[in-house]
């Protein structure tokens, strides 16, 4: 639950001194769950990937703030702490020069089952057909739903809202949404923009593992510079109204895939699985030994092998012609 420090410190590099020493730094909590940012000052750095399982960055706070180029460190969580960073950006004109960043938001940190942390740091390693080969009857998002820019990948829970080509039901989720979260908003067909770059922005602030719409966004030139994951079907100017009493939290339905409140999504550039804990729990060994066997099998293909030199290709066409069960597979 947010609010919650342990007793532990953290000792990372005091980069921010601009040496290598270990410093012990106090782990803390932000004030509340709706206001995830001013409260504290440590220095941190969001990682492209908006979860890190039991991994912490953090960058010791000092009275000077930390520059562009400042790095952070990975640390343990302890205790089984799950915590996901922000990053704000704050260059001279940040719709059009957000390479200059400076880092300024609040380390939060949220209480959570150690095995929960150990699945999602699993599945921060596999991709989306991955995990999608190990158990075909996991949900998928309409293909229609795409990434508003490549190479981010998304891991969260969902935080749902049921828009009706209205903004309200967006807010209500997005305020009660926090770190590790990802916002799904299912619009009903609205041709209107249900989110843009200030929703990103303040989602990109609570810790938010990224934001899904089953509908249209704005403000894209801006949100391909964020690293905060957005997918939609497509862009528009037009607004949505904001007259609608919000819905939120309730099972949605994103073209004909259902998804409920606190289920895991996992998308990257080829799209979305969705599905409960217990689903990826029971999948996420046969998803590990797959990607070994594919991260092999290309291997040995940059090295000169044939594919067909571990497909059975051959036997099961074999097969096939016989009448006899089959399938097709790898030998590595």
């Amino acid at each position: 639950m947010p609010g919650c420090v342990p007793d532990d410190t953290l000792s990372v590099p005091d980069r921010a001194a601009g040496g290598g020493s270990q410093a012990p730094v106090p782990a803390a909590a932000h004030d509340s769950a709706d206001t995830p940012g001013p409260g504290n000052h440590h220095r941190l750095v969001r990682l492209p990937a908006a979860v890190r399982g039991s991994a912490i960055a953090q960058i010791r706070s000092g009275p000077a703030n930390p520059g562009p180029d400042t790095l952070c460190t990975l640390a343990s969580a302890p205790g089984a702490l799950f915590c996901v960073l922000t990053v704000a950006l704050e260059p001279d004109d940040s719709r059009h020069c957000a390479d200059r960043v400076l880092v300024r938001t609040t380390l939060c940190l949220h209480r959570a089952p150690r095995d929960d942390l150990r699945l999602l740091s699993r599945l921060e390693r596999l991709d989306a057909s991955t995990v999608s080969d190990a158990d075909k009857r996991l949900r998928v998002l309409p293909a229609a739903i795409r990434p508003v820019s490549a190479g981010n990948r998304l891991l969260g829970r969902a935080v749902t809202a049921n828009a009706r080509d209205d903004l309200l039901s967006v807010l209500g989720a997005l305020r009660q949404s926090g770190p590790g979260d990802v916002l799904i908003v299912a619009t009903g067909g609205s041709q209107h923009a249900v989110a843009g770059e200030l929703f990103a922005g303040e989602a990109a602030r609570r810790g938010m593992a990224g934001i899904i719409i089953d509908g249209f966004c704005r403000d894209t030139a801006t949100l391909k510079r964020m690293t905060l994951p957005v997918y939609a079907r497509g862009a528009t100017p037009r607004a949505a109204s904001a007259m609608v009493v919000p819905e939120v939290n309730v099972p949605v339905l994103l073209g004909t895939v259902t998804v409920n409140p606190g289920d895991i999504l996992l998308g990257d550039d080829d799209g979305i699985i969705v599905a409960t804990e217990a689903e990826l729990a029971a999948a996420i060994d046969k998803a590990e030994a797959i990607q070994a066997t594919e991260d092999a099998l290309l291997s040995s293909m940059a090295e000169g092998a044939s594919l067909f030199d571990t497909l059975n290709f051959d036997e099961h066409v074999k097969n096939l012609h016989a009448g006899k069960a089959s399938s097709l597979s790898f030998n590595a």
